[in-house]
């Protein structure tokens, strides 16, 4: 049985007229269903009631297939433990049809990771205006793409990459060692051994300093 996003209520309402899915506790709108060019009646011209009741249904059977195809996903991966989470908006789209059951499990480490991206405005300035910029980089998970802003932070304090720091960067983003390694090598291999390292009150062009 479906529920309010909102409340936890049960109690869902079609309105045929509108198409919204509405919940009779709290009213808030949950889904729509849009009935595009359906059969009427000919004094009211709302859907038939044999309509009404057929496309209500097949949106329930949606959500139910959605819901249980998540189930499954979430099975396969593990939901049931501490490392995996849902990330709660994408599963709104992809249970409202909007996306794939793809990225709707998030592990703490992707989610310190986002939350550096959102907070750190030294690396979301290196996100945005350097890395975007490469297509190597750029295709990276958001949690590699962070990686990789730390590891030009800490070149450009004239650190070196050495087991320690590989060590708080894994523990910052929640990639392992050796993909720390893996993206520090790409960034070599991406700037011929010149990596830009700038801050956030910087121009658009970038300090190189070769390591």
């Amino acid at each position: 049985m479906l529920k309010c996003v909102e409340c936890g209520s049960k109690s869902l309402v079609w309105d045929y007229k509108s198409g919204f899915i509405v919940c009779s506790s709290c009213g808030i709108v949950n889904d729509r269903i849009v009935t595009g060019d359906l059969p009427r009646d000919r004094e009211n011209g709302v859907p038939t009631t044999k309509f009404r009741k057929s496309a209500y249904h097949k949106w329930i059977r949606q959500k139910e297939q959605s819901y249980m195809e998540f189930k499954r996903v979430s099975r396969k991966r593990g939901i049931g433990s501490k490392e995996l989470i849902v990330d709660s908006s994408t599963f709104e789209e992809y249970v409202s049809g909007k996306r794939k059951p793809v990225k709707l499990l998030l592990t703490e480490g992707s989610l310190r990771a986002r939350r550096l991206l959102t907070e750190n405005g030294e690396i979301r300035f290196i996100v945005e205006n350097i890395i975007r910029k490469h297509p190597t980089l750029n295709s990276r998970t958001e949690r590699a793409k962070v990686a990789l802003a730390l590891i030009m932070l800490y070149m450009r304090e004239s650190k070196s990459l050495d087991s320690k720091v590989v060590k708080e960067i894994s523990e910052k983003t929640g990639a392992s060692c050796s993909h720390i390694r893996r993206l520090h090598s790409l960034l070599e291999k991406t700037f011929k051994h010149s990596v830009p390292t700038c801050s956030v009150g910087e121009t658009a062009h970038p300090q190189l300093r070769t390591f």
